[in-house]
């Protein structure tokens, strides 16, 4: 958990990694990676050969003969085809040619595919009725060409035969990334299938999730911004609620809630399960009049047993709002001990009992129980979790000032101690006044932060503190001990706060929505600088905007911006380098601005082992 993933990445062979299956020979690539194999199938797959003995005048009557015999096979083979062809016409009114799917099918869904560390996963390669030969399968990663067969290792793989063309990968880990093909050879010739990528540790993509909205004055209207790359089905179950929905790979699906399905203060049972037959990425949307904040749904294999609580102080004593957060229980009999952190040292309430700064509460859960716990005009920042199983834990502040004029909404799903980390990258944002940044600590470390004009300083953080620090031309913050960095933006009509990732924590794919009803969104990339131009948003290049780069651990990083429309997107690195990504909106035209911000996507170190 504390090494810190520098994988080598070698931009110099991108033409070796995405080259297209069109413009390659892949008799030419069979030939370099199995010059043993492509001999024996070329000798012995052929008819039996004539033998000729004799003078050279017998042995050219015998080749020309032989040229003969091939050319009148080859004409009537010519006629067979055309009479084929002129039969064909006659039942149907067009002719299908034998086209590349007749010999080789690589199922459409199967261009993405998503597996968590420890799990199996198939690649599909369905050969077709004319069957195969041979089935071999590649895997292009970094510039390289690696042959993958079961015979050589049968407990990571098994597959890649005729009669079992797919390819199963098991035990799957970060060296199983990479971009998989499999090649088919037949009598007639070798055909290769598309590229299917594969990702491994995706930790911000599953299945099953648990999650709660919290309570709030005035109307709420709470929704989920379902995001999927196959067709299926999610379930949605609450005490209060019932419902199902499906989803597709070509748009987005919104469910939305109704006030009742609101956390209240104290314990309840308002905890939401979310369990899918595929894969797919949520963020939640909660809205309060006209203040927003959006989140990414933290899926089940990322909870974890301790958290340490982030928020934010308001900066006005004039509005009663609150700092608060919530823990919801996944599993029965869990045991919960809440130890409070208060910066007004007091003014913390319980179901009608109040907790000083440092008391415990301790506190007994069953599936989907909730606590919410609040701070009037308060900060419960530093507050410590523990549980005996894995929670859900969601923090902010129900209406935040940061010295403007209008309060915003915070609320973001956190991340577990397990994993926080040590190295953070600081994403440019396209408007940095009034930005700020905290870090929050689990064991006493010493901080090191680094700014563009190369200055340096260095913090010092107790166990389960916090530090403040001005985002302005701060670029990275390295730490000895593991830590959590929360970013908070202030516009002049609102606030949000926003996960920022370790540098071991980003991806090299994702997707994500974009909510409409905003004029300006925008993207905030963070990749080492010779990966930019291997950077995709649905697959096109991209124009980068108001770029800064700097120098971390030997590399070159650049941080940018880019403006994206409201729908759903993809966004991925083609050489598989990760990069972090961030999605910020803003609707700058209502009379106080409205945006939130959050993180498109991350892979937890508990799951990628780093």
């Amino acid at each position: 958990m504390d090494s810190i993933r520098n994988e080598n990445h070698d931009l110099s062979c991108i033409e070796h990694d995405y080259i297209s299956i069109h413009e390659c020979n892949p008799v030419h690539l069979f030939d370099q990676q199995f010059p043993l194999q492509s001999r024996m199938i070329r000798d012995e797959d052929l008819p039996t050969r004539v033998m000729y003995q004799g003078n050279a005048s017998d042995l050219l009557k015998g080749h020309k003969t032989l040229k003969a015999s091939v050319c009148i096979v080859f004409m009537i083979c010519v006629v067979g085809c055309l009479v084929t062809m002129a039969v064909l016409l006659a039942q149907k009114n067009h002719f299908h040619s034998r086209s590349y799917e007749d010999v080789l099918t690589v199922k459409r869904e199967s261009i993405h595919q998503f597996v968590f560390p420890g799990e199996s996963i198939v690649l599909d390669c369905a050969v077709g009725s004319c069957g195969a030969n041979f089935v071999f399968w590649y895997k292009y990663k970094n510039g390289h060409v690696i042959n993958i067969t079961s015979e050589t290792n049968s407990n990571k793989y098994s597959g890649s035969t005729p009669s079992k063309p797919d390819l199963t990968i098991f035990n799957a880990n970060k060296t199983d990334v990479g971009n998989y093909t499999c090649v088919v050879v037949k009598d007639k010739g070798i055909v290769q299938s598309s590229i299917t990528k594969l990702y491994v540790s995706d930790g911000s993509v599953g299945e099953e999730y648990v999650f709660a909205f919290f309570k709030s004055r005035g109307m709420d209207a709470n929704a989920l911004y379902i995001t999927s790359m196959h067709h299926g089905k999610c379930i949605i179950n609450s005490q209060d609620i019932h419902s199902s929905i499906f989803v597709s790979p070509n748009t987005t699906r919104i469910y939305r809630f109704t006030k009742s399905d609101d956390l209240r203060e104290g314990k309840r049972r308002k905890g939401v399960y979310i369990l899918c037959n595929t894969k797919v990425s949520i963020t939640a949307y909660s809205k309060i009049h006209s203040k927003r904040a959006g989140f990414l749904l933290l899926p089940l294999q990322m909870l974890g047993k301790e958290y340490v609580v982030p928020s934010y102080m308001s900066t006005s004593n004039r509005y009663g709002y609150s700092g608060t957060f919530a823990v919801v229980a996944v599993h029965s009999d869990t045991l919960v001990n809440i130890t409070v952190r208060s910066a007004t040292k007091g003014n913390v309430n319980l179901d009608n009992k109040r907790y000083l700064n440092g008391s415990e509460i301790f506190l007994n859960m069953t599936y989907l129980d909730t606590v919410q716990i609040s701070e009037y005009k308060g900060d419960l920042s530093g507050s410590y979790i523990s549980a005996s199983k894995p929670v859900a834990v969601i923090s902010g502040h129900t209406c935040v000032f940061m010295r403007n004029n209008y309060c915003g909404r915070l609320m973001e799903m956190i991340i577990a101690v397990k994993d926080f980390s040590k190295i953070f990258i600081i994403p440019k944002l396209e408007r940095s006044e009034g930005v700020k940044l905290r870090a929050y600590s689990y064991f006493k470390t010493e901080m090191f932060c680094s700014y563009l004009n190369k200055s340096n300083v260095s913090f010092s953080l107790h166990s389960t503190d916090y530090l403040e620090l001005d985002y302005e031309n701060l670029t990275t913050v390295r730490a000895t001990e593991n830590i959590h960095i929360q970013l908070y933006r202030r516009l002049s009509g609102g606030s949000s706060m926003t996960t920022v990732p370790g540098i071991n924590q980003y991806l090299s794919y994702y997707m994500f929505f974009v909510p409409y009803g905003y004029p300006k969104n925008y993207l905030s990339f963070i990749i080492r600088s010779d990966g930019i131009k291997g950077i995709r948003i649905n697959k096109r290049e991209i124009e980068t905007l108001n770029d800064r780069t700097f120098d971390l651990i030997g590399f070159q990083y650049t941080t940018f911006v880019c403006r994206i429309l409201p729908g759903r997107h993809t966004a991925e690195q083609i050489q598989n380098v990760p990069f972090g990504l961030f999605v910020f909106a803003e609707n700058p035209h209502m009379s106080h601005d409205v945006n939130f911000g959050y993180i498109a996507g991350m892979s937890l170190l508990s799951l990628n082992g780093t």
